[in-house]
């Protein structure tokens, strides 16, 4: 489900805009840890499957996968 500006909007002043840090675990795999407040957002859960893309501006994209 892609965010509408309009929508994003609404949900970026609900929930502010949020820095993560890219970390690495001990095996070389990097990772980021999305606040509670964007899962909750998204109504997304533990173990919610997420499709990563790069959109037209080359910024990374976060989506609920259809599968």
């Amino acid at each position: 489900m892609l965010l509408s500006i309009k929508t994003y909007s609404i949900i970026s002043k609900i929930i502010g805009i949020k820095k993560v840090i890219l970390q690495e675990s001990q095996n070389g795999q990097f990772f980021l840890t999305l606040p509670k407040s964007v899962v909750k957002a998204k109504k997304w859960g533990r173990g919610q499957k997420i499709d990563i893309e790069f959109n037209e501006r080359g910024n990374l994209e976060l989506t609920e996968s259809k599968d």
